[in-house]
């Protein structure tokens, strides 16, 4: 089978995961998007994260959501859906003050697996980050990711080693499962 969900303008599903019967896609738009009879919309065509979850079976919207950018004029993007034990949905990517990239953070949000409220939300940093990988395993969460700037994770400053302009640092969190690292 196929699912379409229209948008007005453009679209990125950027990863997905599966679990007992519930698909999680995550993403980024721009605009609109519509999953069944719940209609995200962006303030001024920003860009956005989004992550929906659909009955594997069906294709049916359990839940839709974006991710607020940092400020009125904020960006985001989703990366990397995982489910906890509880069938709760941890999501990581990047948040922005503006479309032009400024004054980003990496974040960890973990939404409710029932209907994609926000039980916590965590920023670190101001580093552009890309989340190459996410995973739940014991309790804890697994980030490994890219920043090309300072990284703050409560108490520690990841600085980067890179001399050369452009170079990104790996990264790799490991945090409770409150968002805290260890």
């Amino acid at each position: 089978s196929i699912w379409r969900y229209p948008s007005t303008t453009s679209e990125f599903p950027l990863d997905m995961a599966y679990r007992d019967g519930v698909l999680c896609l995550a993403g980024v738009f721009s605009g609109s998007i519509t999953f069944g009879t719940t209609t995200l919309t962006t303030p001024d065509d920003q860009a956005l994260g989004f992550v929906a979850t659909f009955s594997a079976g069906t294709g049916d919207v359990l839940w839709a959501r974006s991710i607020a950018g940092i400020g009125a004029i904020g960006t985001s993007a989703a990366y990397r859906p995982v489910f906890d034990q509880d069938g709760h949905v941890a999501v990581g990517g990047y948040r922005c003050l503006s479309s032009g990239f400024e004054e980003c953070a990496a974040y960890l949000t973990l939404l409710d697996g029932v209907d994609g409220s926000t039980i916590w939300l965590r920023d670190y940093g101001t580093a552009m980050w890309r989340t190459a990988g996410l995973d739940f395993s014991d309790g804890l969460y697994y980030v490994a990711g890219t920043s090309d700037a300072d990284l703050h994770v409560d108490n520690v400053t990841v600085i980067p080693t890179s001399t050369v302009d452009g170079a990104v640092d790996g990264v790799v969190l490991v945090l409770d499962s409150a968002g805290v690292a260890l």
